[in-house]
């Protein structure tokens, strides 16, 4: 199980536009059965956003909850405990946000390469410690300071966003199989217009031919 004197526990940067993933952060002694999961929850919260989704959300699973936000067509997430303050995981994405657009904001439309920026963990980890004693002046303040009125953020449980990721599935199917019906019709249509063509200009064309020889042998 995850230690819950670590906070936040993981934390991913996604490219929304393609799903890239450009970071991944956690601990060593964290990976187990439950990052798994947790994992596998957050590329599914990555998989259902668009560059019209909220700014910034939590979406609570069981126990915990992903906090994210969204700028310049990335997704900053992590994973809290409930015990965790939420000003404080907001204020946590929000400094790693504005740190990885001074260092990679020109970078991030064009990379290719999946984690192309996994040297940023440093600076995710040396941030990570200072958010982690919520009782520190600096965290106290933070939480008393009117950063963002937590309280009215968009809030969902991840039934809501696994079903949404599960429509969209669907829908993707769907219209996959759609574009292929339709290839599939194309091509029966112009067999059908090539073969009425032949049927009603083909005799003709005989004829012609026919003539054409037989003056040729003349």
């Amino acid at each position: 199980a995850f230690s819950s004197l670590k906070m936040p526990i993981f934390t991913l940067i996604c490219r929304i536009s393609d799903r890239l993933m450009l970071v991944e952060s956690m601990d060593s002694d964290e990976k187990s059965a439950d990052f798994d999961f947790f994992r596998r929850q957050a590329k599914q919260i990555f998989s259902t956003m668009t560059r019209q989704s909220d700014t910034s959300g939590v979406i609570n699973s069981g126990q915990f909850y992903f906090i994210y936000m969204v700028d310049n067509d990335v997704c900053y997430l992590t994973l809290c405990d409930q015990s965790y303050p939420k000003k404080l995981a907001y204020s946590f994405l929000d400094e790693l946000k504005r740190e990885f657009d001074i260092q990679h904001g020109t970078e991030i439309a064009s990379t290719k390469r999946p984690y192309a920026f996994e040297k940023f963990d440093t600076f995710i980890q040396k941030t990570k410690k200072l958010y982690m004693d919520t009782k520190s002046q600096r965290n106290l303040n933070k939480i008393s300071t009117d950063l963002k009125d937590i309280e009215r953020l968009m809030t969902k449980n991840i039934q809501d966003i696994l079903g949404r990721g599960a429509k969209i599935d669907d829908v993707a199917s769907k219209s996959s199989r759609l574009v292929s019906q339709s290839s599939g019709f194309r091509t029966d249509a112009i067999r059908l217009n090539q073969l009425y063509w032949w049927r009603t200009y083909g005799p003709i064309i005989g004829v012609v031919a026919f003539f054409l020889l037989v003056l040729i042998i003349r």
